[in-house]
């Protein structure tokens, strides 16, 4: 019986703190006429570009928020710049440009 009652209480536990998580990650709902364009400002070689890139997709991906990434070119070196145009690709999702394209810049 107390182990029934130990196990009834981890789950309600458990449930309670993946209730909390996600509130923590309401998806982002844009409306009617509503784009979402997640500028990325990037600067010198900047080793964790791809990382970042990646969990914004994985926001995206799983519907937290609707959107394109932009990857902006505030002082790249040359290989942030080879980074930024494979990230982008062809998959429509990823895009490298200019900051002032954006009124960013």
């Amino acid at each position: 019986m107390e182990i029934a009652a130990a196990v009834m209480i981890s789950c309600c536990l458990l449930m309670a703190a993946w209730y909390v998580t996600g509130a923590c990650l309401t998806p982002v709902r844009a409306g009617d006429g509503v784009r979402i364009k997640l500028l990325v400002g990037v600067s010198g070689s900047a080793p964790e570009l791809e990382q970042a890139v990646s969990g914004l997709l994985w926001l995206i991906d799983n519907g937290t928020i609707p959107g394109e990434i932009v990857i902006c070119d505030l002082g790249m070196d040359e290989s942030a710049r080879t980074a930024a145009r494979a990230l982008a690709g062809d998959s429509g999702r990823v895009h490298f440009g200019s900051c002032d394209t954006y009124g960013t810049g």
